[in-house]
């Protein structure tokens, strides 16, 4: 039987999933500072690199400097307020910094096949659809050194900027970096090559006009959706950083995926933009079914203990 998440406003369009420590170490983020008229704001940068690729355009690499604290950032010209890749400097590149929604995407990982204690313990596969400043490809390399990391960028002017300005590693044993078209790259190694998790964070379309910013349309096909499927193993997960306009778009594509994987959770940081969709292939066990409870704590619950909105999932579960 055909399942669908579920089409009802109050419980996609609030939709944010509740983390709760993982053992992995993150420099904490704090709330944005309150902008208005009585709060000073300290901000300079500097531009120290500046190019034009044949895919993305003019695009500069910034450090910047807010409230004493200092960032680089990568951003393209097409866009001057979209950051496409961002991290602190504190002497080194910081490998604990990741935009929310990268944490939420790594914080996701619990809902591989035996959790996160499993994919810190063992050797996994991870591919990841865009580099940009490479911030994700390197935490997954740096915080899970057991494991292999597969990273597929079409631009091919992002791989040297993401080693020289963000401190990626070279290619070795545990490294590779494709540069490919990413739908080409999965349809070539759909039945070849498996992974147990694919990070989908593929830099869409951010204009107006378009009801879904993240990732291009091309990524949210049936057919690539299945391709992607086809890629992971059995017990495989999908993440994918999805950004759309309104919420007849979000929970078309989310019935959409809903029809290739088997379970379909969203979830983002506080008031992210951005919105993570986890697709496990794994039916879950009993205990698993028991964790998850925490992902629909009921309302009246997180206020009283949290004080903070309640944060509904689309969950989607096949019966036969």
């Amino acid at each position: 039987m055909e399942n669908k998440i579920l089409d009802n406003k109050n419980i996609i369009e609030d939709c944010i999933v509740e983390i709760e420590p993982c053992p992995i170490s993150f420099i904490e983020i704090g709330p944005l500072p309150d902008v208005g008229l009585d709060v000073e704001v300290t901000y300079s940068f500097n531009t120290i690199f500046a190019g034009t690729s044949e895919i993305n355009g003019k695009y500069v690499i910034v450090d910047v400097e807010e409230n004493n604290r200092l960032y680089r950032r990568l951003m393209f010209n097409s866009d001057n307020t979209f950051i496409q890749s961002e991290c602190i400097l504190s002497g080194d590149i910081g490998t604990d910094y990741l935009v929310p929604y990268h944490r939420v995407m790594i914080d996701s990982l619990r809902h591989i096949y035996g959790g996160i204690t499993r994919v810190l313990s063992t050797e996994m596969s991870f591919c990841v659809l865009g580099l940009g400043g490479g911030l994700l490809t390197k935490f997954l390399y740096d915080k899970f050194p057991k494991s292999k990391v597969t990273t597929v960028e079409i631009d091919p002017e992002m791989v040297p900027i993401a080693q020289k300005f963000f401190n990626l590693p070279e290619e070795n044993e545990r490294l590779r970096l494709v540069v490919d078209d990413a739908i080409v790259f999965l349809k070539n190694s759909a039945g070849i090559e498996k992974f147990d998790a694919i990070f989908c964070d593929v830099a869409g379309d951010n204009s107006t006009e378009k009801l879904v910013f993240s990732p291009p349309s091309g990524f949210i096909t049936k057919e690539v959706l299945r391709t992607m499927r086809d890629c992971l193993n059995d017990r495989g997960l999908l993440l994918m950083n999805f950004v759309a306009r309104d919420f007849q778009t979000k929970s078309q594509v989310k019935n959409d995926i809903a029809e290739i994987f088997p379970k379909v959770l969203s979830g983002s940081y506080k008031k992210d933009i951005s919105e993570i969709v986890i697709c496990p292939l794994h039916r879950p066990t009993k205990t698993e079914q028991m964790i998850a409870r925490r992902w629909k704590v009921d309302k009246s619950k997180i206020v009283k203990n949290r004080g903070r909105k309640p944060k509904d999932i689309g969950l989607k579960t096949n019966k036969s």
